[in-house]
């Protein structure tokens, strides 16, 4: 799929301050929060997991802290305990941002398909100003051999960014697909115009 190439970068995410204002924080907190920020920076997923832990016990309510406890378990393959994490955020806050796009990532990322799109079809709503689950849901419809759907969710994205080559090359294979070779020829010299390196 020509997702694959973006799916790692895009489910790394980390916020740079707790739920909780930083007016109320001790200064031993704001240290605690920043190190585990940092550690995912750094890409030191098991120690963020530990801080990130040990700070959702002392703030089982604080759904930022759940988001990145989520990315942590998820980075290092532990795939049900960043599920149960993710949940946790949307039962403090269901309409916690991008959480849909990330779910949907996730899903990518172990092959769950179906799930994927569903993920998918609730980021649009979330967010239908990203590019991202506009997207994947188009390339996901295509597989699914949804072509209606697959170019309604591909225009979107087309409306949103131009100028990123994957969303032309799965408009290329859409028109492969539905037997409009001269189509397909004109999207993929649209890709290649955006990205000549890339191709």
């Amino acid at each position: 799929m020509a997702y694959s190439w973006v799916v790692c970068t895009l489910l790394f995410f980390a916020w740079l301050s707790p739920n909780r204002g930083l007016s109320q924080q001790s200064r031993q907190d704001q240290e605690r929060w920043q190190a585990s920020v940092e550690a995912l920076a750094n890409q030191e997923y098991k120690k963020a997991e530990t801080m990130l832990h040990a700070w959702t016990q002392d703030f089982p309510l604080d759904e930022k802290a759940w988001f990145n406890l989520a990315v942590a378990f998820e980075r290092q393959k532990k795939h049900q305990e960043a599920m149960d994490a993710f949940e946790k955020v949307l039962q403090i806050k269901a309409d916690f941002p991008g959480i849909y796009r990330y779910l949907g990532l996730m899903a990518l990322r172990q092959g769950m398909h179906e799930a994927a799109t569903r993920h998918f079809k609730q980021a649009v709503e979330q967010e239908p100003h990203r590019f991202e689950p506009w997207f994947y849901l188009g390339s996901l419809y295509l597989e699914s051999r949804q072509m209606d759907s697959c170019e309604w969710a591909l225009q979107k994205a087309l409306a949103i960014n131009k100028g990123t080559p994957s969303v032309w090359l799965e408009m290329a294979r859409l028109k492969r697909r539905t037997g409009n070779m001269q189509a397909a020829a004109r999207m993929l010299a649209q890709a290649r115009s955006n990205a000549p390196a890339y191709l």
